[in-house]
C-alpha cells in the first residue's frame, strides 16, 4: 500500500517533467524548429531543438520516391593534399555574372538557368517534407517547377554509414533565397545530428549528357559539413548502373575537387587548387565517351574511362563531413550559389 502511494505521488509530481522533456514528432514547421532556423540565419548560432530523428534508410520500395543518394566513398586526389582554409572577408568580391562566366564552347544548347531573381524565406523548401518527396510545394509558384529538395527525414551519407556524428536533410531550417543568391547554413544543435540540405534543380533530372554549371562560395566555413554536388543515376539504382561523378566535391575546409567513380574501376580524382571561400564556377561537360571538369573557365580534368552513358539526376547535395571530422556543438557552416545552368547535349 505505502509502494502504491509513493509511486502516485511520484507520478503526479513527475508527470509534466516528463511530458515537457519528451521530444516531439519531427515537423518541419513546428514553432520551435522554426525559431530555431531563424537563430541560426540572423545570428550564426542554432538554437537547441527537440527532435525525433528518422530511422537511416531510404524510403521503402512502394514510395514513388527516388532512392536515396549514397555516395560512393571519396578519397584525396593522389596528386595532392587538400589544406585548411580560412573564412573569407568582409571585402569578398561580389559573385561573377551570369554573362562573364567563360564559355568553354562545345555542342550544348542552354536548357533552363537562374540568377535567383525571386527570394524564398527560410521554411520554404519544407513543403512535402514527408519523407517520400523532393517537391517543395511551399516555395513560390514561379520557383515550384524549378527546385525540389530532399525532404526532411532522409539521412545523409554520413548517417547512413554509421559514422560518430551524422545528418538528416532538413531544408525548412536551412535553405533560403534572398539578395539574388540561393543561401544553404547547416548547422548542429548542442547534441544530435547535423541539418543537411540537398537541392534538386528539376531540368536536369533524368538527363544523358549535358553541361552543368553552377557560382558558388562557401561564405562561411567550419570543420565537419562538405558538398558533394553529383550526377547520379535517375533510377536510384547504383547497383545496376554503377556511376557517380561529383564536382564540386570535398570538406569545406579543405580544397575543391572532381571524383568519378564505377564499381568496374578505381576511383579518378581531380584537384581543382582552389579553396571553397572565394566565388568560383565550376562546370561539368558530359558528352558521349568523356567528362570534363573545369573552374573559372580552366580545364582541371578530363577523362575517357568510366563515362555514363545512362540518364543521370543532378543533386546539389550539402552534407556532414565524411573524412573523420565532426561537426562540433552548436556550430554551422553556409555555403552561397549565385548562378545555376543545364545545357542539354546537342551533339
Amino acid at each position: 500500500m505505502r509502494k502504491l502511494f509513493f509511486a502516485v505521488v511520484a507520478a503526479v509530481l513527475l508527470g509534466p517533467v516528463v511530458c515537457v522533456l519528451a521530444p516531439a514528432a519531427r515537423d518541419v514547421n513546428a514553432p520551435a524548429v522554426m525559431l530555431a532556423a531563424q537563430a541560426v540565419m540572423d545570428n550564426g548560432t542554432p538554437a537547441p531543438v527537440l527532435v525525433k530523428e528518422f530511422p537511416a534508410q531510404a524510403p521503402v520500395a512502394s514510395s514513388s520516391s527516388p532512392v536515396l543518394v549514397k555516395e560512393f566513398p571519396a578519397h584525396a586526389p593522389g596528386s595532392s593534399t587538400p589544406s585548411p582554409m580560412s573564412q573569407p572577408s568582409p571585402s569578398e568580391p561580389a559573385p561573377p555574372s551570369a554573362a562573364s562566366t567563360p564559355d568553354t564552347g562545345g555542342p550544348f544548347k542552354l536548357v533552363w538557368s537562374t540568377d535567383f531573381a525571386t527570394s524564398a524565406p527560410l521554411g520554404s523548401f519544407g513543403g512535402g517534407g514527408n519523407g517520400s518527396s523532393v517537391n517543395a510545394a511551399d516555395l513560390p509558384s514561379g520557383l515550384q517547377s524549378q527546385w525540389g529538395a530532399y525532404p526532411s527525414g532522409w539521412p545523409d551519407t554520413a548517417t547512413q554509414r554509421g559514422l560518430p556524428v551524422g545528418g538528416y536533410y532538413d531544408p525548412a531550417s536551412t535553405v533560403w533565397i534572398s539578395g539574388g543568391q540561393m543561401h544553404i547554413r547547416m548547422w548542429r544543435g548542442v547534441s544530435g545530428s547535423v541539418h543537411s540540405a540537398a537541392l534538386v534543380p528539376l531540368a536536369a533530372q533524368d538527363r544523358t549528357y549535358g553541361k552543368y554549371v553552377e557560382t558558388f562560395r562557401v561564405s562561411k566555413v567550419a570543420t565537419g559539413y562538405k558538398s558533394a554536388h553529383l550526377l547520379w543515376p535517375s533510377n536510384g539504382d547504383q547497383n545496376t548502373n554503377s556511376f557517380e561523378v561529383d564536382y564540386p566535391e570535398n570538406e569545406w575546409d579543405t580544397g575543391i575537387s572532381a571524383y568519378v567513380h564505377s564499381q568496374a574501376d578505381p576511383q579518378q580524382s581531380f584537384d581543382a587548387g582552389a579553396s571553397w571561400t572565394g566565388w568560383h564556377t565550376s562546370e561539368i561537360d558530359w558528352t558521349p565517351g568523356q567528362l570534363r571538369f573545369y573552374l573559372d573557365g580552366r580545364l582541371i580534368g578530363s577523362t575517357t574511362d568510366a563515362v555514363p552513358n545512362v540518364p543521370m539526376d543532378w543533386i546539389i547535395q550539402n552534407e556532414s563531413a565524411l573524412n573523420g571530422e565532426s561537426a562540433a556543438p552548436n556550430s554551422s557552416a553556409q555555403i552561397d550559389i549565385s548562378h545555376v545552368a543545364y545545357y542539354s547535349y546537342t551533339g
